[in-house]
Order: C-alpha cells, then structure tokens, then sequence
C-alpha cells in the first residue's frame, strides 16, 4: 500500500486513541478506528500523602474466559510498550516500579493483580496505596496494564492501558 495520511494521538479525548487495534474503511471512505478499551481504573488520580484505593476493571474477549492474567505497573508510560511473545504486546514501560510491583504481587498492596479471569473473562483489581507510601513518586503517572496467559503458559492478548496521576 501506499502511505496517505496520519492522525490522531495517544489519549482519550477528540483524535485520540487509547489502544487503537483496528482500522476499516466503508464504501465512501470514511476511515473507522477501532479503539479498545480492556482496562479501566476507577480513580483519575490518587494522593500519596493520603493514600486510598483504586479498582481497575479488567475485560478481555470472551475466548479469553478461564485463563490466567497478570498485571504490572509502571511510571514510565505505555508508548511503546513491550511484545512479551508473538502477537502478545502489553502497553507498559518496564522500570523500577515494574520490578517492585512484581515482588509485591502476592501482597495485600496489588490485590487480585493475579489471577483467573472470569466466565465473562473479566476480572477486578485494587491498588491498596498506604497514606505517604514512597513520596518519591507524587507527580508521576502509574501505568497499568495486564496480559493473559494461556494455558501452555505462554503470553497471550495485553489490554489497554490504564493511568492514575500519583497526585500529593
């Protein structure tokens, strides 16, 4: 094919795609974008110093149901990402964050960012920030993002990504 035009940014608002992952174009050439949303947070923001809870709900597709997943965080944003394996791209910068969040999977803080997805192949999970925990982080954005695991073990689908700015 032949390069025509581009638009658009990352984002949520007017020209902006979150997890664009498909385009189509109808019989008068209005170009449609399929712009998935696998992964909301309840919160826009949360206060360090205050601490509080986030839930993210998680929606893959319905093949997806029965399956593991798991969920990491970042604050190095999501552009570009990482490919954990063919055709399994997760929207998530790895960083020191990631590696803590890892270690912390297990923990009361990152409740249910592991585990099975559901018969409707959904899943919720909540951030649990304690009041003042790590203030190093006030004013950056937490990405999160999750990937499924299929039952060989191997990295399967990523959803969208979802960001809470880490506020005072």
């Amino acid at each position: 094919g032949v390069f025509l035009a581009k638009w658009g940014s990352q984002g949520s608002g007017d020209g902006q795609f979150s997890f664009p992952t498909g385009v189509a174009v109808d019989g008068s050439g209005s170009v449609y974008v399929y712009d998935v949303q696998t992964l909301t947070a309840g919160l826009d923001e949360i206060s360090v110093s205050a601490g509080g809870d986030v839930t993210f709900a998680l929606r893959m597709a319905p093949e997806d149901s029965g399956k593991g997943y798991g969920a990491g965080l970042s604050v190095s944003g999501s552009t570009p990402g990482i490919m954990l394996g063919p055709g399994s791209y997760v929207p998530l910068n790895p960083d020191a964050v990631t590696t803590a969040g890892i270690s912390l999977l297990a923990s009361p803080l990152l409740d249910g960012f592991l585990g099975r997805l559901d018969a409707a192949a959904a899943a919720t999970m909540e951030l649990h920030f304690p009041p003042g925990f790590s203030a190093i982080l006030i004013g950056h954005t937490l990405t999160v993002a999750a990937v499924v695991v299929e039952p060989d073990g191997r990295f399967g689908a990523g959803s969208s990504a979802a960001a809470v700015l880490l506020a005072p």
